[in-house]
């Protein structure tokens, strides 16, 4: 698979690489041919390139890179729909990630969030809701439970709890983002009154949820 490759790679940067053959291939000259390649829909040319670049990295430690290599190569997947696949780059960014930046950093919180919505958009709600919870615990501790950002986790983790069918993790979360948008902006702000909206109305998206899984399980 070496070959068409290379030769994907000549004929991108014939302007500035005389012979790719001759001279080694570094990460960054595998992520610009990866993106040229997915802007021509040339999307299995694209995936290769990502894993040579990620490997490549791997292979000699290069952890900014890496770290880069496996933020892009998650939303490559992501794009593509490819959701178990995206997943495991994010989850091996989010496990970097600890390790440079500590557990407790807002760059931490921002990769369980990715991998949050990743589960969630794949189907895995209760994956979903454990990132979702890591990424509020962490925004909590660095800017607070009153804050903007702790209000948005707490949010999507009540869209969560929803699909989960828990009526008392979503109500608590609904409340807490409540709270934090009243701290942040008022009580009478659009956006403290769209929570105080959806705290309102959640008993009847429960109803209706249940109605309909009743009425899925007779016909």
């Amino acid at each position: 698979m070496m070959q068409p490759i290379v030769g994907t790679i000549r004929a991108f940067y014939n302007s500035f690489v005389v012979d790719m053959q001759a001279q080694e291939i570094t990460p960054n000259d595998y992520k610009e041919m990866a993106r040229q390649a997915e802007s021509e829909d040339k999307i299995d040319v694209a995936e290769e390139c990502w894993r040579r670049a990620r490997n490549i990295a791997r292979r000699e430690d290069l952890d900014a890179q890496l770290n880069n290599i496996l933020d892009e190569m998650s939303s490559f997947y992501d794009r593509a729909h490819k959701f178990d696949l995206a997943i495991l780059a994010s989850l091996e960014s989010f496990t970097l990630k600890q390790t440079v930046f500590g557990t407790n950093s807002t760059t931490v919180a921002a990769a369980a969030d990715t991998l949050a919505s990743l589960y969630f958009r794949s189907g895995d709600v209760d994956n979903a809701a454990r990132y979702g919870l890591l990424c509020l615990e962490g925004l909590e501790r660095n800017f607070g439970e009153l804050s903007e950002v702790s209000a948005v986790a707490c949010l999507n983790l009540a869209t969560v709890e929803i699909s989960r069918r828990n009526y008392t993790n979503a109500t608590n979360y609904l409340k807490r983002a409540l709270n934090a948008r009243v701290s942040v902006y008022g009580e009478a702000h659009e956006k403290t009154a769209q929570v105080a909206a959806t705290l309102a109305e959640l008993p009847s998206i429960f109803r209706l949820s249940a109605q309909t899984e009743e009425s899925r399980s007779i016909t």
